[in-house]
């Protein structure tokens, strides 16, 4: 399935490497593209709305089990019955599907309370520069109790890397759990609307599924919901030339539904930032629920703060204002807030509150996936970094350059001021894209405020054709943000006849800022345009 949201990202898991592309496949929220990568461990060049990205990893090296055939052709572990167990740990075990409409089943043995990670991956092993084929299988993965019911299940990873499962959830008891492994084809034929490749189109099977507890950064028991007792978020590992600072997991369990967590995390120093973006705190919230979710009975509310006392808020979220990954336009919780060089060593505090209707402790947990560092690729507004004032009107709007070697896509990472600011932007929308060279077909416009955790009311972006008066697509943000802010990107809407070539103009505005009992002082977003 096709999301509106751009992305391109980089991961390690278990070591996997994962590079993100997307487009269809079943549906995962946050998804992309349009770019392409390189192998296992970055892109080749800029090509979407975000650049590549880099993680340490959340559990142990993956191993690949030589001895275990999974689902292998004939293989007939069809059923709970004939489920093939499946080390918990070091090993991955290698199988490969039947078909695209015929699942396997996996089973293991594990203790209440385990925080597992269960990965089912496929596209990872082509070593191809796509990471959206639709001719390898596109996974889907769900886990089952000793009674055989479905709890927890994901199908595309969350950030979207790729098409292949990435699941994280907690076992709710001791005893043996199963797992299936599925085509998105599979899993379509009881999830009405969920898109898939078509099945006659997948030629590779070949799967790797790897079940393992996880590394993480929990809450712990001795959470009061202050700062005092702030559970510190660690980043490990060496920063890389540019792109993530390491995903961190971070966890915990509710006791009640007025339980509250805060943890506390500093900006390393030494953050190295791709010149073609800006540096941000990320938080990719897991879905919740049981279908495409993490099996929680849970949904969270997270606000971060840089004080101590905890009342100046600088990003804020509702996971309840976000649907499981299988809803293309709404998809789960992803916020970040712009860290610039003054922030950098600087410590910040994220709380996450429960907002479950009753409490339920076994299952009241989360998962948060957090790094800082570029992801999304947009230059940073000069107004509010260097000149105040430099782009407020159409005559001073500030150039976008294109991003890298993508010259059909124009991000800017910026600033709403005081209200009544109006921040105005400039780019020639390009003749020529493609091989062999066409004039583009369509386009998009891609933006983000208060879904990204900002505290800006009544946020507007306009994209203009040269004379900057006459619209070709307009987007307004209503709160709460439960839609993605983007228009074009199923490519259905069409650039008009003699504009490629010609200057354009994106114009962004807000009509106020968050005004609640303790304000959102964020009045940061993310914009772009992107051409096919």
């Amino acid at each position: 399935m096709t999301s509106k949201h751009f992305v391109a990202l980089s991961l390690v898991v278990g070591g996997l490497a994962a590079v993100g592309l997307a487009g269809t496949g079943c549906g995962n929220g946050d998804t992309a593209s349009t770019g392409t990568t390189s192998g296992t461990g970055g892109t080749t060049g800029p090509t979407s709305s975000h650049s590549s990205t880099h993680a340490s990893g959340t559990t142990t090296s993956v191993a690949t089990s030589t001895s275990g055939t999974g689902g292998m052709m004939g293989g007939g572990n069809h059923s709970f019955d004939t489920a093939n167990d499946i080390g918990v740990g070091a090993m991955a075990t290698a199988g490969t599907l039947q078909d695209a409409v015929t699942a396997d089943y996996y089973k293991f043995m594990g203790k209440k309370g385990d925080r597992m990670i269960i990965t089912a991956a496929a596209q990872r092993l082509t070593g191809k520069k796509d990471l959206n084929d639709p001719t390898v299988t596109d996974t889907v993965v769900t886990i089952f109790d000793a009674n055989k019911k479905a709890f927890a299940q994901d199908d595309d990873e969350f950030p979207r890397y790729s098409t292949d499962s990435q699941l994280f959830t907690e076992l709710p008891a001791d005893g043996e759990y199963y797992l299936t492994v599925e085509d998105c084809n599979s899993y379509a034929a009881s999830h009405p609307g969920v898109g898939c490749a078509a099945a006659g189109m997948v030629k590779t099977f070949d799967y790797q599924i790897f079940a393992g507890k996880l590394k993480d950064t929990n809450a712990g028991t001795m959470q009061d919901g202050t700062t005092a007792k702030a559970v510190p978020i660690t980043y490990t590992g060496v920063a890389m030339m540019t792109g993530l600072y390491n995903d961190v997991l971070i966890d915990g369990n509710f006791k009640s539904t007025t339980d509250k967590h805060v943890f506390t995390f500093t900006v390393p120093a030494n953050l190295k930032v791709d010149p073609q973006a800006r540096s941000r705190a990320y938080f990719w919230v897991q879905p919740f629920g049981v279908t495409d979710g993490d099996g929680t009975t849970s949904n969270v509310k997270v606000w971060v703060t840089d004080d101590m006392a905890g009342t100046h808020i600088v990003a804020e979220a509702d996971q309840s204002n976000y649907m499981n990954g299988d809803t293309p336009t709404n998809g789960a919780l992803q916020f970040s807030f712009p860290v610039d060089a003054p922030m950098l060593g600087k410590p910040f505090y994220l709380f996450v509150s429960s907002a479950a209707a009753t409490s339920m402790p076994d299952s009241d947990y989360y998962f948060i996936l957090h790094g800082v560092g570029s992801v999304d690729y947009g230059q940073a507004e000069a107004e509010g970094v260097a000149v105040k004032g430099a782009n407020d009107t159409k005559a001073m709007a500030e150039t976008i350059k294109a991003v890298g070697t993508n010259k059909n896509a124009f991000f800017v990472d910026a600033q709403i001021g005081a209200p009544g600011d109006v921040d105005w932007f400039t780019f020639s929308i390009p003749a020529m894209v493609g091989m062999p060279a066409a004039a583009p077909k369509s386009m998009a416009l891609d933006c983000s405020a208060a879904r990204d955790g900002s505290g800006l009311v009544g946020f507007t972006a306009t994209l203009f054709q040269s004379d900057g008066t006459t619209a070709l697509i307009t987007l307004t943000e209503t709160l709460p943000a439960k839609i993605d802010l983007s228009k074009g990107g199923d490519g259905k809407l069409m650039l008009p006849a003699g504009v490629a070539g010609t200057t354009a103009f994106i114009k962004v505005s807000a009509t106020g800022q968050d005004m609640s009992a303790v304000p959102n002082t964020g009045n940061y977003y993310h914009c772009g345009a992107q051409f096919f």
